[in-house]
């Protein structure tokens, strides 16, 4: 919905459009209202209809609902549902849509519900975990009561209407309003410093005093005025003037209307239906999967081309700089106070990695030493010298190339994060393809010299092919494809055996298994590499980061996973420093954020 919220009484025609100042309120009434089922009783039959999930719930038969209409209100308290939107001081206008958008509702989630009827994700969570709320949907009959369309005409005339000190100040930028998109506008007023009108902590934003200041010295914008709508009108920035509800997806909706904001005992025959909450875990889910959706469908797209790309490495406009051997306690002393590193000089000799974990064993090496990691990631000099200019974990986690998703799941398993930085050794070696066959052999034992030449054999394949070629080829013995992804997720089988169920974790056993029996394919040493050494879909061979975008990022090294205590002297040879954790919030900021360009991306 425009409001980004809500729903309520609608007309059952298609928005009329024309001239603000044309369009007079309109009185909801409808004549398909028939003599066996009346308005009132249509209220009471949708009720059971909804409550049942069934659009033939009460007869058997599908009923006609024209002559009704709604809006879902939300609150945290009694007093908050005594009006259409909320306790003073609210709106004077509350978004409604008809008996089309209450027919929509019949057999959804709450979830679905709100996300049908035009909220955000971020605002219904905002909305769960900030304020406390829980919804209702208001039904009644639509014979009562006045409203425009939800056009941008019919928006200034209700604010003409109900909002007469207002109504100057949105008609002298009236034109820059329909022309300009919400993205636009939302950027330049944040350019002067105000907060982001699409956040989870609301900060403070424009209020109509300071409208009137700028008006009256002329420097008042269109970015003002709709900053003003957003927050005291509850214009929001899915409000696209047409008519309709749109959804973040690019979905239309039914037809919206601006009705004026009302109290729930001067609406006749009204009831309200309570939808309950959505969990955070519901919505967090829901985001996750789109997400996941748009990554999988941009790999198609983007993965084959990861090996091959080539950024300019701009020669010429940096000059050269000095290296520097600092110190894993000079780095940490620098990385505590937020200093920078001497003008002129590039960080040498140091790697780090992110350790992370929930008790106290996760810390003894550099991941897990329960048999479970053999290899890690680790990071440059670059890397290190980056993150001197972070001043929270979640940027320097994303700097790294974290998802997003990942860390909102690691977040509620209680981890914590922890950065070691230790001197260079022989022993690390850049996460190219060509250091993965002596990186293996070192790290598996007695296995490591039969594992690594079979990923030395199937080495030219893996370096031609990309990860979604062979994703396609990584068939069970009945030719059905297993999710890669899927089958990292399964718990590893007890040293020694062998767990063939489909999907397959390709295990050291099993990929030696494979290749006695003739059957080991280059799909199979890529799971292996995957699920045993985490080179996940994002790697492409050539020592660097990549995001799922296909923007190269930091170094990367590849180690075997080491004790603390085989690392060398603490502080003279590395140190930890923790770095804490991100925050829900900041999660959820940066998934609802993430979520929304995925959404803007595909409505375009």
């Amino acid at each position: 919905m425009g409001g980004g919220a809500s729903a309520s009484a609608k007309h059952e025609q298609s928005p009329k459009t024309g001239k603000a100042g044309d369009i007079a309120p309109m009185i909801f009434k409808d004549s398909t209202v028939d003599s066996k089922h009346g308005s009132i009783d249509k209220v009471f039959l949708y009720q059971r209809c909804l409550i049942k999930g069934s659009l033939d719930a009460v007869s058997g038969r599908e009923l006609p609902f024209k002559g009704i209409c709604g809006r879902i209100c939300h609150g945290n308290s009694p007093g908050d549902f005594e009006t259409l939107i909320g306790p003073a001081p609210a709106p004077k206008l509350a978004f409604t849509i008809g008996s089309d958008g209450l027919k929509d509702l019949i057999g959804k989630s709450s979830l679905e519900m709100l996300l049908r009827v035009g909220y955000t994700a971020l605002y219904i969570y905002r909305s769960i975990v900030k304020d406390g709320c829980s919804f209702a949907l208001a039904v009644m009959p639509a014979d009562q009561g006045s409203a425009w369309p939800a056009t941008w005409d019919g928006l200034f005339e209700a604010i003409r209407s109900e909002y007469p000190d207002v109504w100057p100040l949105v008609k002298a930028v009236q034109q820059d309003l329909q022309t300009s998109s919400f993205e636009e506008l939302e950027q330049a007023y944040m350019q002067e410093g105000w907060p982001a009108l699409r956040a989870i902590n609301k900060g403070t934003h424009i209020t109509l005093e300071r409208l009137l200041e700028l008006n009256q010295v002329g420097t008042m914008r269109a970015y003002h005025v709709r900053a003003y709508l957003h927050e005291n009108m509850h214009i929001r920035a899915n409000f696209l003037g047409d008519g309709f509800t749109w959804r973040l997806n690019g979905e239309r909706g039914p037809t919206e209307y601006l009705s004026r904001n009302t109290t729930c005992y001067e609406v006749r025959d009204a009831i309200f239906c309570p939808l309950g909450s959505p969990t955070v875990e519901e919505v967090t889910k829901y985001m996750c999967e789109a997400l996941k959706e748009e990554q999988r469908a941009h790999e198609l797209e983007q993965q084959h081309n990861l090996a091959s790309v080539v950024q300019e490495l701009e020669v010429g406009e940096h000059p050269p700089t000095k290296a520097l051997n600092a110190t894993p306690l000079e780095y940490l002393l620098w990385l505590q106070t937020h200093d920078e590193l001497p003008l002129g000089a590039h960080l040498s000799g140091l790697c780090g990695r992110i350790c992370r974990g929930s008790h106290s064993d996760s810390f003894r090496g550099l991941a897990e030493m329960d048999g479970t990691r053999r290899i890690v990631f680790m990071f440059g000099p670059d890397g290190l010298a980056k993150f001197l200019s972070y001043s929270d974990p979640l940027s320097i986690l994303l700097g790294l190339g974290y998802d997003i998703m990942f860390l909102y799941e690691e977040l509620m398993k209680g981890t914590v994060f922890e950065l070691v930085v230790f001197k260079e050794t022989k022993g690390v070696r850049q996460a190219i393809w060509d250091n993965l066959p002596g990186i293996v052999q070192e790290a598996f034992g007695d296995l490591g010299g039969r594992l690594s030449a079979i990923i030395m054999k199937h080495l030219p394949d893996l370096k031609a092919r990309s990860f979604h070629d062979l994703q396609h080829e990584y068939t069970d013995d009945t030719g059905a494809i297993m999710s890669m992804h899927d089958a990292r997720s399964k718990p590893p089988p007890l040293t020694g055996q062998i767990e063939d169920s489909s999907p397959w974790r390709m295990t050291e056993e099993l990929l030696l298994k494979r290749e006695s029996e003739g059957t080991c394919r280059t799909a199979d040493a890529r799971a292996f590499l995957y699920h045993a050494l985490n080179l996940n879909n994002l790697y492409s061979g050539d020592g660097y980061t990549y995001t799922h975008d296909g923007k190269r990022g930091i170094s990367e090294y590849l180690a075997a996973n080491l004790p603390r205590k085989e690392l060398g002297k603490p502080g003279e040879d590395w140190v930890s420093c923790p770095i804490g954790a991100t925050t829900v919030d900041q999660c959820m900021s940066e998934i609802c954020s993430a979520y929304e360009r995925v959404a803007r991306k595909t409505r375009k």
